[in-house]
């Protein structure tokens, strides 16, 4: 069976450093769009070009997300079955999406050399399954913790669960394919 990723999804709410970033729809408080081209350097063309089989993006106004909700159903009610009957494998790229669902596997990406750690990501810390380093973390120094460039971030939380280092553009690391592999055929779906 082929358990890799069938389906990519992006869902942020606007706002990028505390200011609009112009990815906010327009004229509604929610729209969603379907990525057709892998070329285009978005994040949701990045999926495809990865092997995703299909890419969208849903895009609220800052703080709509749940009104946001009945579209992301209805995008993944199309996105059910892969074709063959079996549940289809889903990504969603989201910190913010934490509090509408319980994914099967969290894992999150950070980087201990940039100080750039979203709030919505802090908040949902205690909850990732597993965390992709961009860079080693820094190692206790003399019975005290060297610290990250990010602050309000608890070391002791990172190293309590799974760590995988995979610096930017290298491969993904082989024990991180495993235990996505087995935390999948493990865990039961997800409901929205």
């Amino acid at each position: 069976m082929d358990r890799r990723q069938d389906y990519s999804v992006w869902s942020r709410v606007c706002a990028q450093n505390g200011e609009n970033c112009d990815c906010a729809p327009d004229q509604h408080i929610c729209a969603i769009g379907w990525e057709n081209r892998a070329d285009t350097g978005t994040d949701s063309g990045r999926f495809l070009a990865a092997g995703a089989r299909r890419s969208f993006w849903l895009r609220t106004k800052q703080g709509f997300l749940a009104e946001g909700m009945p579209l992301l159903r209805e995008a993944l009610a199309k996105t059910e079955t892969n074709g063959i009957g079996e549940t289809a494998n889903l990504i969603l790229e989201s910190n913010t999406l934490l509090q509408f669902l319980k994914p099967s596997l969290y894992l999150m990406v950070v980087h201990p050399g940039k100080a750039d750690f979203k709030q919505s990501a802090q908040l949902q810390i205690a909850r990732a399954s597993a965390f992709v380093l961009r860079e080693r973390l820094p190692a206790a120094v003399h019975g005290g913790e060297n610290k990250p460039a990010w602050t309000g971030v608890s070391l002791p939380w990172l190293r309590a669960k799974p760590q995988f280092l995979q610096r930017e553009g290298e491969p993904l690391p082989g024990g991180l394919a495993r235990t996505v592999r087995e935390m999948l055929g493990a865990a039961p779906g997800i409901r929205l």
